[in-house]
């Protein structure tokens, strides 16, 4: 059988009529790297009648006939099952339109190993009238697995877009063109342009970039197939901590039911979650007081009733605060704000029109801008210092210039300290007490014990001092408040005052308790 021959140079290395001369020999075939066979176009199967020893090599054969038992020495028995119906039909399509052939399958390896190779052959009829396939093969599998992997890798970022409807762009400076992934047309309504991808230019080089936008119809269809999952998470970090991040998950499903597929990403989203954490916390909670308001209670105690503990039933539990006393120093009752407003309305009408540098929380402020008094810290016409965590030297300087300048000093309660969390901090008269020394002028306190500020609680609820009663944990403040405006009075043991100090004031409270849960209920 002659399959492969040499031609003889002619005159002085010219290829002219050159003839043949012999055969090639089958080391000089197993020599070519990559496999060589040959199989007959015209039977069922392709049977091969010549193949070279890296054929043989690919399918882990040692000898033709190990070869032979696993392909049944024929062209199709080479082929991945699976693969062998494609390539027939693509060689059948491309051999009628000429005498060549490309295509690429795997090989049906005995031990399942995955091995992907280049075919590519010729279609000849010889004298005798038989037609051959003669083929060369190169393996391709890296090839093909880093082909694979691009391949995936594409289709991550068109199902994530997908899921998430964002945009992503890719843009080839030097050749002006790019590439978006993503349904720019259903978010805008009109196809991207370069100026909506080059906000801000780095180089003085004219951008007009050629832009392809593929096409997502087709991963459309799979991703409403799978299973979407996009949820606000959170993972420990190496310290235990939980770092925040948005979770979105997307499975795909075949035919059966199992899962072939599973793609997703970890937003990082902990600064944003952390920021509207504070937000939130800042909006919900109540400025002056740091209780939640009405909405935010109301809220969070129906999120609890929803839960599988609370489905049972359940029990509602009011628990006084740590620092109540702070609470209660911030006008944290129920007619908190109106108590704050009255002192804004003592300061309207004391000078009507005026304005205040003011040191306090941002309730104080409220009340004061809603009455009309203005916030100036060049030439106030009042200082006013109230219960607030944002203190520092600064605002002493400035309010001691102020005051020296001709501006009045105002507190909001003459509270030395009061009970937080981990211990004792200063209050409002300790937070004036740098001022007063500073410019030798005394604060005028409105808040208690001034007789002024209850006073005007008790016209604010409608009742009579008779009616009512003050509880407090400061013998020189609440109760004596109490006391000089005519109410019964309640010391509670659970703030600054102990027992054993009650004797070292010349007055003494109705009532002590050791807390606010000892007070009796309405009778």
């Amino acid at each position: 059988m002659t399959v492969f021959h040499r031609v003889t140079e002619g005159k002085l290395g010219s290829r002219d009529g050159c003839v043949i001369e012999d055969e090639v020999s089958q080391e000089f075939l197993d020599r070519i790297p990559g496999g060589l066979f040959r199989y007959r176009a015209d039977d069922e199967g392709g049977t091969i009648d010549y193949v070279s020893r890296d054929v043989l090599a690919m399918f882990g054969c040692a000898t033709y006939d190990e070869f032979r038992a696993i392909t049944g020495n024929t062209f199709l028995g080479m082929v991945h099952p699976d693969d062998r119906e494609r390539v027939a039909a693509e060689i059948a399509e491309q051999i009628s339109a000429g005498d060549t052939d490309a295509v690429a399958y795997r090989l049906n390896r005995p031990d399942g190993e995955v091995r992907w190779v280049d075919d590519r052959g010729r279609y000849v009829v010889d004298a005798a009238g038989a037609a051959w396939f003669y083929v060369t093969i190169i393996d391709i599998t890296e090839k093909m697995s880093y082909q694979q992997q691009l391949e995936r890798a594409n289709d991550r970022v068109e199902i994530l877009t997908v899921l998430s409807r964002d945009v992503i762009f890719d843009i080839d400076c030097q050749n002006q063109v790019g590439e978006v992934f993503g349904d720019f047309d259903a978010r805008f309504g009109r196809a991207p342009q370069s100026a909506d991808l080059i906000l801000r230019k780095r180089c003085d080089k004219e951008c007009s970039i050629d832009l392809e936008v593929h096409d997502i119809e087709p991963i459309r269809a799979v991703v409403e197939r799978g299973d979407f999952i996009d949820m606000e998470t959170s993972l420990p970090n190496v310290e235990g901590d939980p770092i925040w991040c948005r979770y979105q998950s997307f499975v795909l499903f075949n035919e059966a039911g199992c899962p072939v597929r599973h793609v997703g990403r970890l937003l990082d989203t902990h600064e944003m979650v952390m920021r509207e954490a504070s937000l939130r916390k800042k909006a919900e909670l109540d400025g002056l007081t740091g209780v939640f308001n009405r909405e935010a209670a109301m809220t969070r105690i129906e999120q609890a009733l929803a839960t599988d503990e609370c489905r049972g039933g359940c029990s509602l539990f009011l628990v006084d605060v740590d620092n109540f006393k702070q609470v209660n120093d911030g006008f944290g009752h129920p007619e908190g704000d109106r108590v704050l407003q009255e002192i804004a309305a003592f300061l309207s009408r004391q000078a009507p029109g005026c304005s205040a540098y003011v040191i306090g929380a941002p309730g104080l402020v409220g009340a004061l801008y809603n009455v009309g008094i203005t916030m100036n810290d060049v030439n106030p016409d009042y200082v006013v210092v109230g219960e607030t965590s944002s203190y520092g030297f600064e605002n002493i300087q400035k309010a001691v210039t102020l005051v020296l300048g001709g501006a009045k000093l105002i507190g909001t309660n003459s509270d030395l300290t009061g009970p937080v969390e981990g211990g004792i901090a200063p209050a409002c008269r300790a937070l004036t007490a740098p001022i007063e020394l500073a410019t030798g002028r005394s604060a005028y306190f409105v808040g208690k014990p001034n007789p002024l500020m209850m006073r005007t609680g008790l016209k604010l609820l409608g009742c009579h001092s008779a009616e009512a009663a003050m509880i407090g944990d400061r013998m020189d403040t609440d109760v004596i408040a109490g006391i000089e405006t005519g109410l019964d009075t309640v010391l509670v043991l659970s703030g600054v005052t102990t027992r054993k100090e009650i004797d070292r004031y010349p007055y003494r409270p109705t009532y002590v308790l050791g807390g606010v849960g000892e007070i009796p209920g309405e009778r």
